[in-house]
């Protein structure tokens, strides 16, 4: 399933596209390689995605730790 504007749209979205690439529907070679930069690029982005996401939920943990500990006695 795919949540509009979610994470998992995201890497719904980016998986799909590789699994098209490796069995492309189009013989037109232009498309393909138009395809396949586009694939590339999306390649690194998703990397710096990836790394943001973790570091905003390694944060939520941090923020949430301080805020749901016990009282201090």
């Amino acid at each position: 399933a795919c949540l509009v504007g979610s994470e998992m749209c995201i890497r719904d979205r980016y998986k799909r596209l590789e699994a098209a690439l490796a069995n492309p529907k189009t013989n037109d070679p232009a498309k393909i390689a138009a395809a396949k930069e586009t694939f590339a690029r999306l390649t690194v982005e998703m990397k710096v995605y990836t790394d943001l996401e973790n570091m905003a939920v390694d944060q939520m943990k941090q923020a949430l730790q301080l805020i749901e500990s016990a009282p201090a006695n």
